[in-house]
């Protein structure tokens, strides 16, 4: 039983959070219209309850960090340089998904439309995909802020 932070599991994609629940084995239902941000809200929440039942662990039963995909210990996010060292404020980026495309873009101040207008080719957004901030569904002149999480997602039973 690995316990993850809020900030280790913000920083997974869906399909690597999917696989926390199943291999922590949480009674967690989802769907491909769950979002990122409500299956992190699940984990944490498992954890919690998980830590109020179980004792904490003795210092020699505690288990190794785990390795990551593909053989790799998980990768801890790369510090930002300090203001001032070539670093503008526009650089700063905000995690945008598609389906199965996804990537950090430098969108904050951008409204959703403008987003959508720029990335529909490269992560495939059609007229059919409703954007959601941080799980909630906004329209196409919400303005995007740091700390933000844009997910465009096909209503269930949609087929394109």
């Amino acid at each position: 039983m690995k316990t993850y932070t809020q900030e280790e599991l913000v920083g997974r994609g869906k399909l690597e959070l999917k696989q926390i629940i199943q291999q922590e084995g949480y009674d967690i239902t989802y769907n491909n219209a769950t979002t990122q941000p409500e299956l992190v809200t699940e984990i944490l929440d498992r954890q919690e309850k998980r830590a109020a039942v179980a004792p904490p662990p003795r210092p020699d039963e505690q288990e190794p960090p785990a390795a990551g995909p593909r053989g790799r210990r998980d990768r801890q996010p790369a510090e930002e340089p300090p203001p001032g060292q070539g670093q503008q404020a526009a650089a700063k980026k905000i995690r945008i998904a598609c389906g199965a495309s996804s990537g950090n873009y430098p969108v904050i101040g951008l409204t959703v439309g403008a987003a959508r207008a720029e990335l529909h080719q490269v992560l495939n957004i059609g007229s059919e995909h409703m954007p959601r901030v941080r799980g909630s569904q906004v329209d196409n002149d919400y303005v995007l802020k740091e700390g933000d999480d844009l997910e465009f997602v096909r209503n269930a039973g949609d087929k394109a």
